[in-house]
């Protein structure tokens, strides 16, 4: 078995392992100085946005209420009976209106 004593070839990987240490180093600088300035603003890589299932449910019921087949009149109606006390709901159709809704969002 022979081998070989390259020392040049030995010195010139130290030197590029030294000078991509270096810039690595750098590159850690530089996103960490970014990373600083951009604390105040409340912006960077560590940010992150929940929008909790209330806040969805409230837009869902928004862009609902949006729409143009609104019955205003039928709203109305109901205001007028709730505000007088004569609203008298039928419970067993608002339960069967409550559980299909819910069996029709976990379907799609």
């Amino acid at each position: 078995m022979k081998i070989n004593n390259h020392s040049d070839s030995v010195e010139l990987s130290s030197l590029a392992k030294s000078k991509k240490s270096d810039r690595a180093a750098a590159a850690k600088k530089r996103e960490e100085a970014q990373l600083k300035s951009n604390e105040g603003l409340g912006i960077g890589s560590t940010a992150n946005v929940e929008i909790s299932s209330e806040a969805k449910s409230l837009a869902s019921a928004k862009a609902i209420a949006k729409a143009d087949n609104v019955d205003q009149e039928k709203i109305d109606r109901i205001k007028a009976l709730i505000q007088s006390g004569n609203y008298k709901p039928d419970f067993g159709k608002v339960a069967d209106k409550m559980v299909n809704e819910s069996v029709l969002q976990e379907l799609s």
